[in-house]
């Protein structure tokens, strides 16, 4: 009876490993596929990828700096990175006990622009940010537009160059936008960093998802001032 059990559960492993691998396999054939059809570029992994970018999640991924499921290609004028990557596992302590936590993935769509440009993170508000506004202790710029002032935070490292990214027509823009305010979006609606216009959102890498990301983004960058941005003509 003992051998019985010892071979149904060997059994069991080579099952899980044999589906482990079919697993491994198919996922990058299909973004290989994916990218084939719309003549993008797949590369499974790209060592040192995430030191090209600062900031959340970039900066949670101390044991692993590449970028996974990495496509590349031109989309609607403008050259655009997809890419997957897993911060770091932490070792919680709890009294006297310690438990490891799983990294988290996430998928990041960027778009290049043509140069450094200051940083500029716009989020939709949540309700803690609602809270520090209530008594006063909510950062503001110096936007005239209320209904995005009510619907989104805004961090950045230069006041002037917020303003005019956020001007009238781009804050307009955004609050009419409903994607600007979709579940996909609650990460960060967009940022601007390390000479890229980006967002990151939590979960594995899904290349129609981040065509709809990428979407957006475009739109989103059609309504900038292109000089803003360091172009001398709207792409």
């Amino acid at each position: 009876m003992e051998v019985v059990i010892g071979l149904l559960v060997l059994l069991a492993f080579v099952i899980l490993a044999v589906i482990g691998i079919s697993l491994g396999t198919a996922r990058p054939s299909k973004l290989m596929d994916w990218s084939q059809q719309r003549g993008w570029q797949y590369t499974q992994e790209v060592p040192g990828l995430l030191d090209r970018f600062r900031g959340h999640p970039f900066d949670l991924c101390r044991d692993d700096r590449s970028g996974h499921h990495v496509l590349t290609g031109w989309y609607r004028g403008y050259r655009v990175l997809f890419f997957e990557l897993w911060t770091s596992a932490r070792v919680i302590h709890s009294g006297d006990s310690f438990r490891r936590t799983t990294g988290t993935p996430y998928q990041v769509v960027a778009i290049e622009l043509p140069t450094q440009r200051p940083e500029l993170k716009v989020a939709q508000k949540n309700m803690a940010d609602r809270l520090l506004g209530t008594f006063g202790q909510e950062p503001k710029l110096p936007l005239r537009d209320k209904q995005f002032n009510g619907a989104f935070r805004v961090h950045t490292t230069s006041q002037r160059f917020a303003c005019d990214v956020l001007c009238p027509q781009v804050t307009s823009w955004l609050h009419s936008d409903p994607r600007s305010r979709h579940r996909t979006l609650k990460l960060e609606v967009f940022r601007i960093v390390d000479g890229h216009i980006l967002c990151a959102r939590i979960g594995r890498s899904d290349p129609d998802r981040s065509l709809w990301v990428a979407d957006f983004l475009v739109d989103l960058l059609q309504q900038i001032p292109p000089q803003v941005l360091g172009w001398s003509t709207r792409q």
